[in-house]
């Protein structure tokens, strides 16, 4: 008998909910892994789907793709005649959050909104060592590493209702790990249909 009352109420709760899509993107403020080490700030694109909840909740999954990296020094050993030149990373990353998100309007069509939820990174790190010099011995090759690491994000922003199209400006962090290379702290902005 509770199966036939909850086939009869689904319908109900699908016709008070709704599914977007949209783009979004933003920069990434990251720290530097080590102080004296330079890193980019680079731009991250994605996309979003959004399902509507009843009342003021959504559910909202991302994929966000972000470009870091860093240079700085490299020696063997601890000798100035050791030295080699700097050491460049460059990894490709695939951030997917799946976030609950609460709403609350302030205007006719402004919202202010937070998330919270789970996020899942996929990391391709590659390495390279360059401007060798003064060096008596072979310059070492680090092979490219492959990872993956899960944490959790929380945000918040305020959304421009225009009815079939919305807009939101946000600020996320994300903590995936005990390193500052596995923090972000986001400006997004995003466009739903």
């Amino acid at each position: 008998m509770k199966i036939f009352w909850l086939l009869l109420f689904l319908p109900v709760l699908g016709a008070a909910q709704s599914f977007h899509w949209g783009f979004l993107g933003g920069t990434v403020m990251q720290s530097p892994y080590i102080p004296q080490i330079n890193e980019g700030v680079a731009f991250t694109p994605g996309g979003l789907v959004e399902f509507r909840l009843p009342g003021r909740f959504a559910i909202e999954a991302n994929a966000l793709y972000r470009r870091q990296g860093y240079t700085g020094p490299f020696q063997i050993d601890e000798t100035p005649s050791d030295l080699v030149g700097a050491l460049t990373s460059r990894s490709n990353i695939l951030d997917v959050p799946v976030l609950g998100k609460y709403r609350h309007p302030v205007q006719d069509f402004i919202n202010v909104f937070l998330t919270s939820g789970y996020v899942r990174r996929w990391r391709n790190e590659s390495f390279r060592v360059s401007g060798t010099r003064e060096t008596t011995g072979p310059i070492p090759q680090f092979p490219s590493e492959r990872t993956s690491q899960s944490g959790f994000a929380i945000g918040g922003g305020v959304e421009l209702d225009g009815g079939t199209l919305r807009m939101s400006i946000g600020y996320r962090y994300s903590r995936l790990g005990e390193f500052r290379s596995d923090k972000s702290h986001d400006l997004l902005v995003s466009f739903i249909f």
